[in-house]
């Protein structure tokens, strides 16, 4: 069984339609949720709506071991990411075997794919005047945050700290209004949930 930070409810579902193509970026969770804390089996309900208005439903169950409810720590994570037979140098914590710009290290707290180059954490930034609104992809049992600064180098939280258990993608609910002094800037920042069950 994986561990909730390595598992993707949304990952191998697709659907089409004839005339639509692929709407497999147009699914999304309409009901259901799943207790990371807890074992068990969870039903998620997924629906996807094409051009004529005409809705499909399914079902993905998830099922929880007792042991499946704690964040794995590095060595165990990288031992299951890359393919067969990767360099061992491609794995250390410092390494970026897919060049987009983040370590194995930081892969490993985003719990994004440390080979694959689309695969990372990135905040989306649009806006209207007076106001600004950021965006991005959450994991499982991982927190985030966002922090902004205006010299880049002392990093202020602006948000609380946000639980993405309930879903994946995610808009800060309060547009955040940009300073009329400095030019600020704006980064994302995450953190692991920390383990809740230590397997004897």
């Amino acid at each position: 069984m994986q561990t909730p930070a390595t598992i993707d409810v949304f990952k191998g579902l697709s659907a089409a339609d004839a005339e639509s193509g692929s709407l497999s970026h147009a699914i999304h969770l309409v009901s259901g949720s799943v207790n990371w804390f807890a074992s068990g089996s969870y039903n998620l309900v997924f629906a996807v709506t094409d051009a004529a208005g005409n809705v499909a439903t399914f079902t993905r169950t998830v099922s929880l071991t007792g042991n499946a409810v704690f964040y794995p720590d590095y060595a165990s994570w990288i031992a299951g990411q890359g393919p067969d037979g990767v360099a061992p140098e491609l794995l250390e914590p410092t390494a970026d075997p897919d060049g987009d710009g983040q370590t194995n290290a930081m892969e490993w707290v985003a719990d994004t794919e440390p080979f694959d180059g689309a695969s990372k954490l990135h905040l989306g930034i649009s806006g209207s005047p007076g106001s600004v609104q950021l965006q991005w992809c959450g994991r499982s049992r991982i927190r985030y945050w966002i922090e902004s600064t205006a010299d880049m180098n002392r990093w202020q939280p602006d948000t609380e700290k946000l639980d993405t258990d309930q879903g994946y993608s995610f808009t800060l609910d309060s547009p955040l209004s940009p300073s009329t002094g400095p030019r600020r800037f704006f980064r994302l920042a995450c953190e692991p949930r920390q383990p809740v069950f230590v397997p004897p």
